[in-house]
């Protein structure tokens, strides 16, 4: 019987957007204001990190794993996250908390808030250098703070542009233009593939601070896929999908907890796409949490001097997550209530500031030339050898887009159904 696996790895997907709202406690002012970055004159030292340790590394692919599974669908639908994109507003939300919430965040970190912001600056500032102009990554951040009724922290404000160097802008909550405004800064920094993050009515006169985190990746492969014709992808439900399969040779073989799996560079091969399908009596689910953060991390180490020729179906998808449930099945608790300590970040004239909603976006396209791909995720926070043989993935694979010099994927998925 002919293995199935895929091969043309998922190109340019990596745009991936991060928002962060901190909502709560006083009023804004009725002056509209205009919107200047605020911090453009403050003066800085970035943050200077050496590259993360191989324990820092593992760390940060096991929170990487945790994310994953904790927000892969009830209903075994596919999936994508940016793992990337969700720490990096995460950490800065953590930035800004003490206590029990900060131990929280820690814990799911693997590592001192300290340490992450050195870790992600790091390896946010290797990713621009892609080995290829026909590869392009860009990341960017912004801070959006309520013009009156919190006293935003110096300290908070000038670690976080250190670490993230964001521009930060002073906005009234209240008026439905900031919603544009964001949205639009949203759109703008992910290549047009996420429209808007955030409705009207997310943010209000309650809100007291907007984080957002744009990351996009637009890479075209080392070589091309030579030949598509029309076959069957058969769906986690057993369902047959009628797909048009891309096919070309030399990629890379790789063999993890008895999956097969393809390894296809991008131009320039910094980055490459990995899929693993397990064999048709294994469920992809119970294959991906079988997973382990040490064997990913060294997922290059599993690629075999052989070549294969590899079969990959051309898609796009978008998914939407809400990202709460999962923060609470990791432990992250006390910052979605009234338990949350953020006392690092602001003191607010009434009431206090807690995390009310966390939602995660994600696009990507795939086709012969390469892939396209964004991830936004909003946090609001609210007052109180060469074988001859073929791979086709025509059945449930998992996958990853990675970075091969900090061995860390920027995107992790799977799919059931096209």
């Amino acid at each position: 019987m002919k293995r199935s696996l895929f091969v043309k790895i998922i190109a340019a997907l990596l745009a991936a957007v991060t928002a962060l709202t901190l909502a709560s406690c006083g009023k804004t002012g009725d002056d509209k204001g205009a919107v200047v970055d605020l911090l453009r004159d403050i003066t800085v030292d970035p943050v200077r990190a050496d590259e993360p340790t191989d324990k820092a590394k593992e760390a940060l692919m096991q929170s990487y794993l945790s994310l994953f599974c904790a927000t892969l669908p009830e209903d075994k639908s596919s999936s994508l996250i940016s793992p990337l994109s969700i720490i990096t507003a995460l950490s800065m939300t953590a930035d800004g908390t003490a206590g029990n919430t900060k131990a929280q965040f820690e814990k799911l970190f693997g590592m001192t808030t300290e340490q992450l912001d050195e870790a992600v600056s790091f390896l946010t500032s290797r990713l621009y250098d892609t080995g290829s102009k026909n590869v392009k990554f860009t990341s960017a951040n912004s801070l959006w703070l309520a013009q009156s009724g919190t006293k935003f922290k110096t300290s908070y404000l000038e670690r976080v542009k250190a670490a993230y160097a964001p521009s930060v802008y002073s906005v009234d909550f209240a008026d439905p233009a900031t919603v544009d405004a964001i949205n639009g800064w949203v759109n703008k920094n992910t290549d047009k593939m996420i429209e808007k993050i955030i409705e009207q009515g997310d943010v209000d006169a309650s809100t007291v601070m907007a984080l957002v985190n744009a990351l996009t990746f637009d890479g075209k492969w080392a070589a091309k896929f030579e030949s598509t014709s029309a076959g069957t992808f058969h769906s986690y439900s057993g369902a047959e999908q009628s797909a048009t399969f891309m096919y070309a040779p030399n990629c890379l073989h790789v063999g993890i907890n008895g999956a097969e799996g393809v390894v296809k560079h991008y131009d320039g091969e910094k980055y490459v796409f990995i899929a693993l399908m397990p064999d048709e009596n294994t469920d992809i689910f119970d294959y991906i949490s079988s997973l382990d953060a040490k064997t990913l991390a060294n997922i290059n180490n599993y690629a075999i001097n052989n070549t294969v020729k590899v079969g990959m179906p051309k898609f796009t998808a978008d998914y939407d997550y809400d990202l709460i449930p999962a923060l609470v099945s990791l432990g992250v608790t006390d910052a979605l209530g009234g338990m949350a300590d953020f006392s690092e970040l602001a003191e607010c004239e009434v009431g206090y500031m807690y995390v009310d909603k966390a939602i995660h976006k994600t696009h990507i396209e795939i086709d012969e030339d390469g892939t396209k791909a964004a991830a936004a995720t909003y946090i609001s926070t609210r007052k109180n050898a060469v074988l001859e043989e073929e791979i086709v993935l025509d059945r449930p694979f998992f996958y990853m887009i990675y970075d091969t010099e900090s061995e860390l994927p920027v995107f992790m998925g799977v799919m059931t159904k096209l």
